[in-house]
């Protein structure tokens, strides 16, 4: 399962959005894959300092969080 945050522009919670996302799923016993693709990489590290968490590169679910702009190159 994929779930993607996505929105035309920066500050609206996509990555507080995916971070919780992320953190739910973790406490429901679900394994969580991360695509940080905002280049600040607030959601890595804010799951990085979270006890617990270990990031899984083979998850059953990938959470992907966008840049801040919707005509960023890095965008999908």
């Amino acid at each position: 399962m994929n779930l993607l945050f996505v929105q035309g522009k920066g500050g609206v919670g996509k990555s507080t959005l995916a971070f919780l996302f992320a953190i739910t799923l973790h406490k429901a016993g679900k394994s969580v894959q991360i695509r940080d693709l905002d280049p600040q990489k607030s959601l890595t590290a804010w799951l990085a300092d979270t006890k617990g968490f270990i990031l899984d590169p083979a998850g059953e679910i990938t959470i992907i969080n966008t840049p801040p702009r919707i005509d960023d190159p890095h965008v999908l």
